[in-house]
């Protein structure tokens, strides 16, 4: 059972919550300090409005920026992927012609002797 010490206190929208769990206590009060910020924007726009309605659309616009965010994520580790593949293919190709194998250096793809990567014979 969780120690009552181990409670968070955070206050949203003038409410006051004692939270358990989590490991980072700073992080989930960063969290409830941004979720109070949306709601008091929100409710800033639209004065008397019901807390729940505000809580709702404040939960709405979080969860549409981290949608988004995954998204970015998303596109963003596509294009990683495309550059590290275009990398490889001209490493690849490097390697062939400093071998003297491959196509770039004119080379027929003859076999040739394998080497460790500090240049020298491997062991096996």
């Amino acid at each position: 059972m969780a120690n009552p010490s181990d409670r968070i206190q955070v206050e949203i929208f003038g409410a006051a919550y004692a939270l358990r769990g989590g490991t980072n206590p700073e992080a989930i009060r960063e969290v409830a300090r941004d979720v109070d910020a949306r709601m008091k924007e929100l409710a800033g726009a639209a004065p008397g409005a019901d807390p729940l309605k505000v809580a709702v659309l404040a939960a709405l616009r979080l969860a549409d920026e981290a949608r988004s965010l995954r998204e970015q994520a998303r596109h963003g580790e596509g294009q990683i992927a495309e550059r590290v593949d275009r990398l490889a293919g001209r490493l690849g190709r490097l390697l062939e012609a400093d071998a003297g194998t491959g196509p770039a250096a004119g080379g027929k793809g003859a076999p040739r002797t394998e080497r460790a990567l500090d240049g020298g014979l491997p062991l096996g």
